[in-house]
């Protein structure tokens, strides 16, 4: 039985999943206003909707099946991407790797990049330990859905939101003193985004999208603005970045991750209304993980083909490009395989 899917959550992620190779090509420099304000709410829409579109457990039995489906789902695609990367590092220095004390050096942050890598580049142990920016997300994703979900399950509805208040302000605080592995510090401060994708699905998006679009958009605005002046000038970034652990004017910097997620939600149910001409962002939200994985390898081994001018913007649209026709061809080459495991299905004998 296929799934009921949401139009416009899918074309909410196929917005972003665009803004995410947007924010990652145009600029390194944090202070840049076109990747801030993207960054400014583009992971916690993907947090958020993954609760809109996900069913939650309604039983132990229940819990540990998802649980097993979303290990398959999120964290192979992660341990897939890391190797990947892992495969592209080891092939730039396998000179090195005659010396003995190279080896050693290059399995002991191997593994500590697995273990602590988030989406920016850190020491542990004496180790260097490279940003990983997908691997990390898809890892907090999981832990953060299955934490949410087992709360829900165990707790009453008031306190479900306390704890996950409860939660989040004590993520952030860990955060100051020591970042945990597999990034779980932020698994606790986003605690409150799957809890507003938990309560969004009980309204209905779709009604006066216009309006609600100029009232998220400008509140996204005025927000996201506020936390950049009041915080330009500091140590850090001057708005939410959960890799970094980042949490300027915490919890005030929550609100421009809110209300742009909400923007991109109405402006997405606006978009709907012409099915035919968006068709392609649907498939791209549809099937956001495979676009997710394959924008997670661009930078290894696809940098030479859309990495080509000086011209930032040239590089976007050559990214973009780039990104789409290795997804197209992953997608062809899936359906191709699905295609011919059901004629090997239907052509077996019934017993």
């Amino acid at each position: 039985m296929k799934k009921n899917r949401i139009d416009w959550v899918d074309c909410a992620k196929g917005i972003t999943l665009l803004l995410v190779i947007i924010g990652h090509t145009v600029s390194t420099d944090a202070s840049n206003m076109v990747r801030a304000g993207i960054f400014s709410f583009h992971m916690t829409l993907f947090f958020v909707v993954s609760c809109v579109t996900g069913k939650l457990s309604n039983s132990n039995d229940e819990f540990v099946k998802k649980t097993e489906k979303g290990f398959k789902h999120l964290i192979l695609p992660a341990l897939f991407i890391y190797i990947t990367v892992l495969i592209y590092v080891s092939s730039k220095c396998i000179s090195e790797f005659r010396s003995w004390e190279f080896v050693r050096k290059f399995l002991k942050e191997s593994l500590l990049t697995m273990v602590f890598s988030s989406g920016v580049n850190l020491h542990v142990l004496s180790a260097e330990i490279k940003g990983l920016g997908i691997p990390w997300f898809l890892v907090v994703m999981f832990l953060g859905k299955t934490l949410f979900d087992y709360m829900h399950l165990k707790l009453s509805e008031r306190k479900l939101i306390v704890g996950c208040l409860l939660l989040s302000v004590t993520g952030v605080a860990i955060s100051r003193l020591q970042w945990l592995p597999l990034s779980f510090d932020i698994v606790l401060t986003i605690m409150p985004m799957f809890y507003i994708g938990y309560i969004l699905r009980k309204f209905c998006v779709e009604h006066k999208p216009v309006l609600k679009l100029l009232i998220f958009g400008t509140g996204w605005f005025v927000t996201f603005y506020l936390c950049y002046k009041i915080n330009e000038g500091c140590n850090g970034y001057p708005y939410m970045v959960y890799a970094s652990r980042q949490y300027p004017s915490y919890p005030f910097c929550f609100l421009p991750a809110i209300l742009g997620t909400l923007m991109i939600a109405e402006l997405s149910v606006i978009l709907c209304k012409q099915k035919k001409i968006i068709s392609p962002l649907l498939y791209f939200g549809k099937n956001s993980l495979y676009m997710l994985v394959i924008h997670g390898i661009d930078s290894t081994w696809m940098k030479r083909i859309w990495l080509i001018s000086e011209n930032i913007y040239i590089n976007i649209i050559c990214r973009i490009i780039v990104d789409i026709v290795v997804f197209a061809a992953v997608m062809y080459v899936r359906g191709l395989w699905n295609k011919s495991k059901q004629q090997r299905i239907e052509s077996m004998p019934e017993t």
